[in-house]
């Protein structure tokens, strides 16, 4: 049982951040300015930026 339980912690674990992961790579965006610096914003296309 306790070996089960290891488990199921470890798979929430990996579950949790591959939701992480996703939830920053659709709600924040990178824009490479002209002089090369670039600026991270967060939202989305359909709420907005700030």
């Amino acid at each position: 049982m306790n070996n089960l339980f290891d488990k199921k912690v470890f798979v929430t674990g990996i579950l949790i951040f591959v939701a992480v992961f996703f939830l920053k790579k659709w709600f924040t965006k990178t824009i490479k300015k002209s002089d090369g610096t670039e600026s991270n914003y967060v939202g989305h296309e359909s709420v907005g930026f700030a």
